[in-house]
C-alpha cells in the first residue's frame, strides 16, 4: 500500500477487516463488496438500494472477520460497504470511511529520456 495525501493506491488484493457484533439474537450474515466512484457518484445512486444479491457480492457468513477485495482494474477510486444482518432481520450497512477509500494501480509511470539541449552542440573529438 503507498499512501499519497490521504489517497491509497494498492497493486493487488487487499484485506479489510470487519467487525460485527449483535448482543441479542446474534449475526445472522455478512456481505462485502468494493464500488468505484464512477457507480457509487451516479445520480439517484443510494446504498440502500443496492442489489445485495449481485454477482459481484460477497457473501462472508455470520462469523466473517475479514474480506479480501480482488484486484480491479479501474482508475477510479473506490470503497467497501458492507451489509450486517442479525438473526431478527435488522441490517446495517457500512463502509470505509470517505479518507480511507483506495485506488488499484498496475500502470508503470511512463518516462522520457533526451540528451540536455547544451549536450546537443557538444562533440566529441
Amino acid at each position: 500500500m503507498n499512501s499519497n495525501e490521504g489517497e491509497y493506491y494498492f497493486t493487488d488484493k487487499i484485506s479489510v477487516d470487519i467487525s460485527a457484533t449483535d448482543n441479542f439474537s446474534g449475526i445472522a450474515d455478512i456481505k462485502a463488496v468494493y464500488l468505484t466512484d464512477d457507480v457509487t457518484s451516479a445520480p439517484g445512486w443510494d446504498i440502500k438500494n443496492f442489489n445485495w444479491d449481485a454477482e459481484n457480492v460477497q457473501n462472508l457468513g455470520a462469523d466473517a472477520k475479514s474480506v479480501t477485495i480482488p484486484f480491479a482494474d479501474t482508475t477510479n477510486a473506490g470503497n467497501v460497504y458492507v451489509k450486517v444482518t442479525d438473526k431478527a432481520g435488522n441490517e446495517n450497512i457500512t463502509s470505509l470511511s470517505d479518507d480511507k477509500k483506495f485506488h488499484f494501480d498496475k500502470t508503470a509511470p511512463t518516462v522520457g529520456i533526451a540528451y540536455s539541449s547544451a549536450d546537443e552542440n557538444t562533440t566529441n573529438e
